[in-house]
């Protein structure tokens, strides 16, 4: 899981490269933000409830679910922080086309947050049946 968020972080600093100083300062600030708070979280929350002694007696206790509780709300807010920077990417380039290419860029965003959002819809199911179903 840590791991997956320094990958989500570099993703977000890939995706900044090119923006105005400012908004690539909250973007990577906000992101970061998180990121950090999410790893510090996890590995308390690991080492609190025994993940890193004995991991079947981890499992036996619910471990995964108290992890759970914490992981799931975190991959909403970073599905929606990333979602913010690519939409915002994407518009801040609809100034460079004509009427008819605004017109098909704005589709393209809206059908692209629309499997986006299914997609995270459905990774969602996935992290909460390995987190919380026993």
């Amino acid at each position: 899981m840590e791991f997956a968020a320094i990958v989500y972080y570099i993703l977000v600093v890939l995706l900044v490269l090119g923006l105005p100083r400012k908004i690539k300062g909250w973007f990577l600030g906000l992101n970061g933000g998180l990121v950090l708070v999410f790893i510090i979280g996890a590995l308390t929350i690991k080492f609190r409830t025994g993940y890193f002694q004995d991991r079947s007696r981890w499992m036996n206790q619910h471990g995964s679910v108290v992890l759970g509780s914490w992981v799931l709300p975190f991959f909403l807010l970073f599905a929606i922080a990333l979602l913010a920077l690519i939409d915002y990417r994407i518009i801040r380039k609809l100034g460079t086309f004509d009427r008819t290419g605004k017109w098909v860029v704005g589709i393209f965003t809206v059908l692209f947050d629309l499997i986006y959002l299914g997609g995270v819809y459905m990774c969602l199911y996935f992290l909460s049946f390995l987190f919380l179903a026993h």
